[in-house]
């Protein structure tokens, strides 16, 4: 089991309303976050920064998927590869194959929870007495970092109907 108090998770996704959802979850519950835009950034990232225990990818990127940026994360020289976990709007059977092959410990569906994240962040044996605290006590939703406003303007980049529900408070 992994105490959050010595975790840092890495989160990476292309959508910035994504990534400061995901990382002010895990900061409230005391986690050190770092987030990347793409997987080049990742392992950039992985190879110069601090040793990371747990990568929160996204499947969809430019320049390099999720899938691809695990691929590379496991081939880097590090002491210990963190867990991964895959996020990804489309309920693809096939690509939770192809994702748990590649070595993902779990595929997360968006829209993505508070109650989703502690279950895989459990899951994932990391865990701490802070754990129950993601997302307690907050009204945080993606709708709140902008999301809600790219769907009406048309400049979401992956959308689909749940994640457009989710963003108007009718999803749970």
């Amino acid at each position: 089991m992994i105490m959050n108090e010595k975790i840092r998770i890495l989160v990476v996704d292309d959508d910035e309303s994504i990534r400061k959802y995901i990382a002010k979850l895990l900061t409230q519950a005391g986690y050190d976050v770092v987030t990347m835009s793409n997987g080049k950034e990742a392992l950039k990232e992985l190879r110069t920064g601090p040793e990371v225990s747990l990568a929160i990818l996204d499947i969809l990127m430019p320049e390099m998927d999720g899938l691809e940026t695990l691929h590379r994360l496991r081939a880097l020289p590090l002491d210990q590869p963190p867990l991964s976990l895959l996020v990804t709007a489309f309920d693809d059977p096939g690509l939770r194959v192809e994702a748990e092959k590649a070595g993902f410990r779990r595929v997360l569906s968006k829209p993505l929870t508070a109650a989703n994240l502690v279950d895989a962040l459990a899951e994932a044996d990391i865990t701490g007495d802070q754990i129950a605290s993601i997302g307690q006590g907050s009204r945080l939703t993606p709708a709140a970092f902008g999301l809600e406003r790219k769907l009406k303007d048309g400049t979401a980049r992956h959308a689909p109907q749940p994640m457009m529900d989710w963003c108007v408070g009718n999803a749970r």
